[in-house]
Order: C-alpha cells, then structure tokens, then sequence
C-alpha cells in the first residue's frame, strides 16, 4: 500500500497542502474549524507528516495548574523528568490535555501522561490511537506503561505510627477522591477503620468552591480528632496557615502527618513528619521505561509499584489513653 501524502488530505478537505501544514506544524493562522476537518482527514487517512529529527522526540502531556502550582507532586515530578530526558539527549515536548491532536505530526515515541483522573483515560486512550506509546503516572490503564508510588502503603504506615503513638482518632484530608492514588488511599484508611484499628470519622476531601480548608480544619476540631493525615502536596501550605489561624498548635493540639515536599517540608514550624513519595525515582524509573521503548524493547505493558517511605520530624506527639478514647462532643 502507497504511504498517504499530504496531497490527500488536503483534497479530501478541500484546502491547500500550505494549509494542512500550518495544522500541523502550528505556523501561521489556521480557523478552529478548518483545523479540527484537517485533523479528522489525516486520522481517517492514516496519514502521519514526514519529520526529520536528529534525536527522537518525547512527549509530556500536563494541564496547565502544573505550572502555577510548585508544590503540587506533578510539577516537582515534572522538574525531575524534564531534566532526564533531557540529559538523555532527547527532545522535549510540553502538550496541554486538550491539544494532544498535534502530536500526530511529531512523530512522538512516547508519551508520559501527567495528569490524573477520568482526564488520564481520556488523554492515555487518543495517545494510544495515534500508535504513540503511553507511559502514566500514578494511573492504571489496560494497554499502558505505568509507574505509581504505593499510596495506600503510605496511608498505612502513617496510620500505624499515630497508632503506635497511642491515637485513635485520627481524621484525613485528601486533595482528590477521583484518581487513581486518592482511591488507593481511601481504600487504606477505611480498612483501617473496618479493621479497628483507628476510630470511624468522616474522610474529608478539599473540592474548591464546594469546601474550605478552614471548614475542614473546624470540623475535625469538633470531632475531637488528635492527629489529621494530609495527604496531597498542594493541601499542606494552606492547611498549615489555617491551623495557626484557628490557633490549633501543632503536634500539642493536633499531631499531622503530610506529603513528603522535598526541602520544604522540615522546614515547617515544627518540621512534618510525611510520607515520601520520591519524585525523583518515580522519574527514573518513567524514564528507564521510555528508554525500553525507544530501543523497541517494551512490546509489553510495564507497570511498576515503588514503595513510599515515612520520615519521622517533630510534627506528632504521642497521647494517653483517655484522650485517645474520647467521644466526640459537637460544639456550638
């Protein structure tokens, strides 16, 4: 069969080949409509543009909060992968969720799905049909790579250091209940729960516009919670001030445990004990996989589950028993 050429689609569209090519190479002015005719003829034709690229060509597909938002673990992992990859001597590409129909002309070898939710399956599913290879983070898809970190691991351990610590009454706060890692860690701490080892309280999940960390923060207070688990990077800033400004000292009042944020975290008045995801070894190891498929080796999906790991700071205290036991009493 003869290789469709850009003459094809552009007569199937009725456009100029000068038009086809601003499509895809993002040159000049092009109508959404047009772009959109352009880029449905090319995938019904099998068409793919013809590159020349001295080194090959990697994808990272990331929504735009990952730059406004430094803490979060997707621009720190972000950091860690752009500074391997390219170190590896391959070229780079950032592309948002919504305009991944521009790969099709970048002769992409793989690509690393940064975001999280139902929008991964959607991202992971229109790689996938370009033929592009997808490698995600922290999400399980059937035909993919995937690298995640043990969040319920993390839940676990965190959990069996307050209990070891003599709570009970232990709350968490969560930053999602949609991916895949959130999941993983709800499932561990309401089997904690239905195994007895912690008291039963209400997971609190931080949507906003729906819910505030201070309203959070208040009722676990009226809970009587000891210890609050933070989990998600960009939930510890906010949650930090809020404490101190509904004067809730900690560990004396309430001992926390958070997410790991490298070089910040013991810096923290007093110093997080977290749960350490390892940003850069989930890179390397995202990394190592693309490696594998540019040398035609990973003809088989890769998943890999790293461990977590608990740092231990100053941020929990243990508690006695008749505190750890304590009803809840409601407030006015």
């Amino acid at each position: 069969m003869s290789r469709v050429d850009i003459n094809a689609v552009a007569n199937a569209c009725s456009v100029s080949k000068t038009t086809v090519s601003k499509v895809f190479t993002q040159k000049g002015s092009v109508s959404e409509a047009v772009r959109q005719q352009v880029l449905q003829a090319a995938r019904e034709l099998n068409y793919t543009p013809r590159q020349v690229a001295a080194r090959e060509t990697i994808a990272i597909v990331t929504s735009r909060h990952t730059f406004t938002d430094s803490t979060s673990f997707r621009s720190m992992l972000l950091a860690s992968l752009m500074g391997r990859l390219t170190n590896d001597g391959l070229l780079l590409r950032i592309v948002f969720p919504e305009d991944i129909d521009v790969l099709m002309a970048s002769h992409v070898k793989s690509a690393i799905v940064l975001v999280n939710g139902p929008d991964a399956e959607a991202v992971a599913r229109s790689l996938r049909d370009m033929s592009i290879s997808v490698v995600c983070i922290n999400e399980v898809f059937e035909g993919c790579h995937s690298v995640s970190t043990d969040h319920g691991q993390g839940v676990d351990l965190a959990l069996d250091h307050l209990t070891q610590q003599g709570h009970r009454r232990v709350a968490i706060l969560l930053d999602s209940c949609q991916s895949w890692g959130a999941r993983q860690r709800l499932e561990a701490y309401q089997r904690a729960i239905a195994q007895g080892s912690i008291d039963n309280m209400q997971p609190h999940i931080h949507q906003p516009g729906t819910t505030t960390i201070v309203e959070i923060l208040d009722q676990i207070r009226r809970d009587n919670a000891t210890a609050l688990l933070i989990q998600g990077e960009s939930l510890v800033h906010e949650t930090v001030y809020m404490l101190s400004l509904l004067r809730i000292r900690v560990p004396e009042d309430l001992s926390v445990i958070s997410s790991e944020m490298p070089n910040r975290s013991r810096w923290l008045i007093p110093s997080h004990t977290t749960v350490d995801q390892h940003q850069d070894e989930v890179a390397e190891h995202a990394v190592k996989i693309v490696r594998s498929v540019i040398a035609g080796k990973a003809r088989k999906p890769i998943v890999e589950m790293l461990p977590v790991t608990l740092i231990e700071r100053k941020s929990v205290r243990p508690v006695s028993s008749d505190v750890a036991d304590m009803s809840p009493t409601l407030s006015s």
